[in-house]
């Protein structure tokens, strides 16, 4: 189930919970007070049914001087006022001892409401005759006799109001459930949408896209997110982009470095071949092999800087000031062998006392020079290897005369 699936459902859900408890509490207090006011109604209207009993026993009490009559005065007082005051739906009756003195009602009002010992009033709804009715009895003295006096309200119409009300707040909540079911889904799919446009930006960039962004700039926390997101994009980009080039310039150093392995393998190749030609003086055998040991060391220390950019290291470089005539000096001894087994002459002039920068880095970018320039020279032609001044420091400067310079 997808994340606004998930939030439509639980959100559905609490809606419908929450409508549904405010309806039935409000259906509840309605229905309550309802039939409060049937009782009050029907409590008024049987209080001042007995009152006027009262009343005629008090006008004619007097007159009766046997006990005889006073069942029928009682029966005749009831009779007379309960036809004056009952009406549809609505009826009294009088009972002594379980036996009717009075009852012309639908209902048998003492079955359903059976009078209680020293049980002043009574009051229920009763169902009859799949009716409901609201009985009210109340114990009844009248010429020293005891009676039980009853009064039956239909209140069907009340009923029906209530289940009009129920069946109104059903309704109402049906209507909220289909109003919130097609409404929820949309809101939530649109307020949802920068997410998925999160993830397909998450995707595309997955996919090698580095240059893509998400671009919402929402007030909120999906906003937030996405700014953060940007963020984090920008500075793997960054980070790409900045390693992509380290590699470059590692390679491009790698090649420049193995090239410049050349030189002392050349110097040692020619001090060696020098050696094993036999007829060498003294001088010239010590000659060799310090050559040799000096191609050997710059050797090793390409080695070191070769093992260096394999190892992804970064060394700070060993900028300083010293002597250009040493510079020269070592570059054409180390290129000396080479030179000679070509024929060529390297014709050294330094016009600048010292020289800024890291030698060995200098020592390898005059031995290259020197390579192309003694490739590209004929037997018996001179390269030149100069340092001299110039406005921005020192200027090195490597020509020859054949098909190419260097």
């Amino acid at each position: 189930m997808k994340l606004w699936q998930r939030q439509t459902f639980w959100a559905l859900m609490v809606i419908l919970l929450s409508i549904s408890l405010t309806l039935a509490l409000f259906v509840r207090r309605e229905a309550g007070r309802q039939l409060q006011n049937a009782m009050t109604e029907g409590e008024q209207r049987f209080s001042a049914f007995l009152s006027h009993l009262q009343a005629f026993e008090r006008e004619g009490g007097a007159q009766l001087g046997m006990d005889s009559t006073r069942r029928a005065m009682t029966q005749y007082g009831f009779a007379t006022y309960a036809r004056l005051l009952q009406g549809a739906g609505s009826s009294y009756s009088l009972v002594q001892n379980g036996e009717y003195l009075y009852h012309l009602g639908q209902v048998d009002v003492a079955a359903l409401l059976p009078p209680v010992t020293r049980m002043i009033s009574q009051s229920g709804i009763r169902m009859a005759d799949g009716r409901p009715f609201l009985i009210l009895s109340r114990s009844l003295m009248q010429y020293e006799r005891d009676y039980v006096a009853y009064h039956a309200q239909d209140i069907s119409g009340v009923m029906d109001n209530i289940h009009s009300l129920v069946r109104s707040a059903q309704l109402a909540l049906l209507a909220v459930a289909a109003l919130c079911g097609l409404l929820l889904p949309l809101l939530l799919r649109r307020s949802l949408s920068p997410l998925r446009r999160l993830q397909h930006a998450s995707e595309r960039i997955a996919a090698g896209d580095l240059s893509l962004r998400s671009g919402i700039t929402t007030p909120d926390e999906v906003g937030a997110l996405s700014q953060a997101f940007d963020q984090m994009a920008d500075t793997v980009s960054d980070k790409i982009e900045t390693l992509t080039d380290t590699t470059h310039r590692q390679e491009l150093m790698l090649g420049a470095l193995s090239h410049d392995m050349k030189t002392p393998i050349a110097a040692i190749t020619g001090y060696a071949g020098q050696l094993l030609r036999g007829q060498v003086s003294e001088e010239q055998r010590l000659s060799a092999a310090h050559g040799i040991q000096e191609a050997a060391l710059r050797s090793e220390r390409l080695s070191q800087r070769m093992m260096q950019l394999l190892s992804l290291t970064s060394e700070p470089l060993n900028m300083r000031t010293f002597s250009a005539k040493h510079l020269l000096a070592e570059a054409e001894k180390a290129m000396r062998p080479q030179a000679k087994a070509a024929g060529v002459v390297i014709d050294a002039a330094c016009e600048s006392d010292t020289i800024y920068g890291e030698p060995e880095l200098l020592l390898f970018l005059l031995s290259n020079l020197l390579d192309n320039a003694i490739k590209a020279s004929q037997p018996g032609q001179i390269v030149t290897l100069r340092a001299s001044e110039s406005a921005d420091g020192v200027t090195l400067m490597v020509s020859d005369a054949g098909h190419g310079t260097g």
